[in-house]
């Protein structure tokens, strides 16, 4: 088996790009999803059509139609993205060209991936939210559900702690690869049998990347219909009919509370879900994902129910209420929830001022 030593490989990309053109096409629990045409975003970088480089520019309109990828990522500290965020003064010249030099390692890399899959344009947050609105702040990230539920693709970044960190990574890829023993064993005759067994490690639970300890990330994970994810070991692919990496290309069903979300919990656009799990069913699958939602850090903490918002919009039956992390229809059973004493230090501190429930 050839191995490539580098996840930003061309054959690594071609992977890739058969992974997407497979779940759009083929894919029993896919089809549905957005395709390769879908409603952009207000604002989006326009890549041009194809690998050869040119111009980027911030593409700005209302109701547009296109293939775009979403980029899932860490920032950073504080203060470290001055240099390439849009804001208000550099809203109007980025219209007409955006400066690739200023991007972060991890943009440049994206739009590489973005370029060899075919898909003209990219989001990303900080490029297309101006980040010195609150206005503007407050309407785009209100979208952002729909943003990455309506994305062809995810691109998930896990690699580093920051946008500088890039997603390409040279690794030892013996240790992605499954790898074949030849061994030797007693039959019950007596005869000394020989066979041949491949052995992989456990891809599909990896060690938690530092994108997933973020309050952000989490309903990018579980909105986004199909993932291409850069980790330091590999490449790996999720949606809701597959899991799949390097070393097991053609992937497994998932049984997990991500695809547990696409196929059952999630209300599709007749504001109806599958008829496959019961109304305690759904409401087990949130209080669980609530609790590890809990453990998430944000920068800003205020962030924590508008970074919920999205996930919970695809949540909500009709009639029902979203009242701060609980439902109203399931209320008297959503209160009683409890810190146990394993994670009483973790929990965390609301200020006396604040205007959020105690529940919450």
């Amino acid at each position: 088996m050839e191995y490539n030593s580098g996840t930003g490989s061309p054959k690594n990309l071609d992977l890739g790009a058969s992974w997407l053109h497979d779940c759009a096409n083929y894919h029993e629990h896919c089809c549905h999803q957005p395709q390769l045409e879908s409603i952009l975003p207000y604002r989006v970088l326009d890549l041009g059509f194809n690998e050869i480089p040119q111009d980027i520019f911030l593409s700005v309109g209302e109701d547009r139609v296109g293939s775009y990828a979403a980029l899932s990522y860490c920032w950073g500290k504080p203060g470290s993205q001055q240099d390439y965020v849009t804001s208000k003064e550099n809203l109007e010249p980025r219209q007409k060209a955006v400066d690739e030099s200023t991007f972060p390692k991890t943009f440049t890399d994206a739009i590489v991936v973005c370029r060899h899959l075919g898909i003209r344009f990219l989001w990303i947050d900080s490029l297309c939210i101006v980040q010195d609105s609150k206005s503007d702040w407050q309407t785009q990230s209100g979208r952002m559900g729909d943003i990455y539920s309506n994305a062809s693709l995810t691109i998930s970044a896990a690699v580093g702690e920051d946008s500088n960190a890039g997603l390409f990574v040279e690794r030892d890829p013996r240790k992605t690869y499954p790898c074949t023993l030849n061994v030797q064993y007693p039959k019950e005759d007596g005869v000394i049998g020989k066979g041949e067994f491949l052995m992989c490690r456990d891809w599909y639970m990896p060690e938690p990347a530092y994108l997933d300890k973020r309050g952000w990330a989490f309903q990018e994970k579980y909105l986004s219909p199909r993932t291409l994810c850069f980790s330091q070991t590999g490449i790996s692919w999720t949606c809701a009919s597959k899991t799949a990496s390097e070393g097991l290309p053609m992937g497994l069903i998932p049984l997990n509370n991500k695809s547990d979300f696409d196929r059952h919990i999630k209300i599709d656009a007749a504001g109806s879900c599958s008829d496959q799990v019961n109304r305690r069913q759904r409401f087990y699958w949130w209080y669980q994902n609530m609790e590890i939602y809990s453990h998430r850090k944000f920068t800003y903490e205020s962030d924590r129910l508008m970074a919920l918002a999205g996930l919970a919009a695809k949540f909500k039956t009709p009639g029902d209420e979203f009242l701060y992390g609980l439902w109203k229809s399931d209320l008297a059973y959503g209160l009683a929830w409890r810190i146990t004493a394993q994670n009483e230090e973790d929990a965390t501190d609301a200020s006396l001022t604040s205007t959020i429930p105690s529940w919450s």
